[in-house]
């Protein structure tokens, strides 16, 4: 018997129009987005799990390192 899955077709439904809508988009926002709309709180784990079962890509954005006022100096006496 057990415990009943939260995950609902609802939530599969809303974490696949997010992720195709946004790509990039986190585990974490996804379970503030799903919160939101559907008032049921999942961890971003399980977020994970149901991307994962859909077979739908994570692409994480990628981090870019800010310049420093040094840096353009550096950047502008090297040109």
């Amino acid at each position: 018997m057990g415990r009943p899955p939260k995950i609902t077709p609802d939530i599969n439904q809303t974490v696949q129009d997010e992720i195709l809508r946004d790509p990039k988009i986190g585990g974490i926002s996804l379970s503030h987005i799903i919160l939101n709309t559907l008032l049921i709180s999942i961890s971003s784990a399980t977020v994970n799990l149901i991307r994962n079962q859909l077979k739908l890509r994570f692409q994480s954005p990628r981090r870019r390192p800010f310049l420093t006022e040094g840096h353009i100096a550096n950047r502008i006496t090297f040109c």
